[in-house]
């Protein structure tokens, strides 16, 4: 990978041809001090040719794990420079090889101005991911100039660093357990659940992790062993979000719709990011990823399973809609709170299922992507207008020209905003 001045052999040859015909002549006229000149004249370019090319040598570059930016948001990639020759090193510029959707920011070059044998520096640059998804940096470029600025030497250094940028949620003045009601007890309890409420359940063994404030001690003389209270509680409605993947929604006359997927992407972010705000459990399926209910139970720790959940996703999987949904349907509890989205194909498609899914007491959002979904270039964006007919429960039709965050609210709204 090194590159220096090309130079046609044919002119060397005369060059040195006249040179040495010239140093000939200087030799019979005796003249010495213009021949020590003219040989230091001679080997300068080859010395300062061989000083550039050492620069690069013996350089490496480390980098750490992998680093975690959001979309539409700055962030720092660092890596260090390490010199593992006998030579040091001066003004050696650094050039990171980055995705055509990272925007940099820093103005200043990376410049390793000194580096001594062994010795280790550590350069940042800032960059702004335009887009989520899961990237490599590298490799990283050593680029050094011999003394005279006659050639210009480039060596890589393999160091290739994944980076995952998450998606950007949107700010929703409203959240699903607000406008649906899907909090305190659930309309649809047939009847109270074992757990910690406050409502006397019965009594049973101690098990390891039981609260000692909960043993019941009659019970406990009684059995000549330790028993604890166990009471009633109900649960909330569960929250579950199902990202539609499938190959045959996000195509439509043989194109493939990647603008409606990343669409898709910020609709379901922005909702999780918002549940999870309002202080709700929820979970996350679709045909190539899963979040489920449980995990961290810290607020950011769980946005941060689905923001990487969702940069990784992608709209290539065989599993239509309807068939996602037949698989799911009998791990679903009834009174859950259904939130889909997908594509006009793929709404059209899932019909039946959306009437077997509210027949079993499933609470359904839909948000319904417009294909083909072309981005408004008119300056301002509308609001969406068209609630989507046809399907059970509330669900809105949302193409490239709506005001996205309005949009999500739509349905949560219970009407069109116009």
């Amino acid at each position: 990978m090194e590159k220096s001045l090309n130079i046609p052999k044919k002119p060397i040859v005369y060059a040195a041809g006249t040179i040495c015909t010239f140093v000939a002549v200087l030799f019979k006229f005796k003249i010495e001090n213009l021949i020590l000149l003219s040989s230091v004249l001679f080997l300068t370019p080859y010395v300062s040719g061989v000083i550039g090319r050492r620069m690069t040598k013996g350089l490496r570059c480390e980098r750490g794990p992998s680093e975690v930016g959001v979309a539409g948001q700055s962030m720092t990639l660092s890596l260090s420079i390490r010199n593992n020759s006998r030579v040091p090193k001066l003004a050696v510029q650094i050039t990171d090889t980055l995705p055509s959707s990272f925007e940099s920011i820093s103005t200043d070059p990376l410049v390793v101005t000194q580096l001594w044998s062994q010795e280790a520096v550590t350069l940042i640059h800032v960059v702004r991911p335009r887009i989520r998804g899961v990237f490599q940096i590298g490799p990283a470029v050593a680029i050094s100039h011999d003394p005279l600025g006659l050639a210009a030497y480039r060596v890589g250094l393999p160091s290739e660093h994944e980076v995952i940028v998450y998606p950007a949620p949107l700010a929703l003045s409203i959240g699903l357990v607000h406008s649906l009601g899907a909090q305190g007890w659930s309309a649809t309890d047939t009847g109270s659940v074992r757990g910690s409420g406050s409502d006397f359940f019965g009594v049973r063994e101690y098990q390891h992790g039981d609260e000692l404030r909960r043993v019941h001690w009659r019970s406990t003389a009684r059995l000549g062993k330790l028993a604890v209270t166990e009471s009633a509680r109900g649960h909330t409605g569960d929250i579950t979000f199902v990202l539609d993947q499938s190959l045959e929604s996000y195509k439509d006359n043989k194109q493939w719709h990647t603008d409606a997927f990343e669409c898709a992407i910020t609709v379901c972010i922005s909702l999780i990011a918002r549940t999870i705000q309002d202080g709700y459990p929820f979970e996350l399926f679709g045909q190539e990823v899963e979040v489920g209910p449980r995990g961290t139970n810290a607020a950011h720790g769980r946005l941060a399973e689905a923001q990487e959940a969702l940069a990784r996703a992608s709209c290539t999987s065989r599993q239509t809609l309807p068939e996602l949904f037949a698989a799911k349907r009998p791990a679903m509890r009834r009174g859950t709170t259904l939130v889909y989205i997908t594509t006009a194909r793929g709404a059209a498609a899932s019909l039946t299922a959306f009437d077997q899914l509210s027949a079993s007491g499933a609470s359904l959002v839909g948000y319904i992507l417009e294909l083909p979904f072309i981005t408004s270039n008119r300056g301002g964006a509308r609001e969406s207008d068209q609630v989507s007919t046809g399907v059970p429960g509330r669900s809105v039709r949302i193409s490239g020209e709506d005001d996205l965050a309005k949009a999500i609210e739509s349905p949560l709204y219970g009407t069109s905003r116009r």
